[in-house]
């Protein structure tokens, strides 16, 4: 029988991390940066893994930074601790951006910021196109498959949210309700399990 206060992530985990997925955490990993996080795997080699947090917005728009584009339409988002002083960006328009990198078919990340900021200017590229990060999340080899083995991460496919039109701050809670199964239950574990 399921016990839902005895569980283990490892026993959901039915994918490989790979590049164009997302890590789910635990409900109580206790990492600040990563607490109830979603994060799109950009890349995963044998040398490391990186991806960018989708699900914490921050308090400023793009027209805030210092690159001078007077948008106030794109949020920004905290992608990870990781050169967290650094723009990175999501987009849909790799065809259009070059030097973008490939994430998945639709999905790229990079490419020449001329490029995007020009986009932005003249209005071809707008918010259901592009997701900016500060920062980026990053794993040593093996680092990330240790932390899934320890029960931090649920692996699942990308499919299973639209990036760029996804309620931000509802992403982790609505994620693990539309998962099959046990695992749903999840979703309503309180953050600070004493509070249960």
């Amino acid at each position: 029988m399921y016990d839902p206060l005895n569980y283990k992530l490892s026993e959901f985990n039915k994918h490989e991390p790979k590049k164009g997925r997302i890590l789910i955490s635990d409900p109580f990993l206790p990492d600040p940066y990563f607490k109830r996080s979603v994060v799109l795997l950009v890349d995963h080699h044998a040398e490391g893994s990186l991806g960018f947090i989708i699900n914490k917005p921050l308090e400023i728009s793009l027209d805030q930074t210092e690159l001078n584009i007077n948008d106030t339409r794109h949020k920004m988002y905290f992608g990870g601790p990781v050169q967290s002083s650094d723009l990175f960006y999501v987009h849909n328009r790799g065809k259009e951006v070059s030097g973008s990198i490939e994430i998945k078919d639709g999905l790229w990340w990079g490419g020449d910021f001329d490029i995007v900021e020009a986009m932005l200017k003249d209005g071809t590229l707008n918010q259901k196109d592009i997701r900016f990060f500060v920062g980026y999340s990053g794993w040593d080899s093996d680092q990330l498959m240790r932390e899934i083995n320890d029960d931090s991460w649920l692996v699942a496919d990308l499919d299973l949210i639209p990036i760029f039109e996804s309620e931000s701050e509802n992403l982790w809670t609505s994620i693990l309700e539309g998962m099959e199964g046990q695992i749903s239950v999840l979703s309503n574990f309180p953050e600070d399990p004493n509070l249960n």
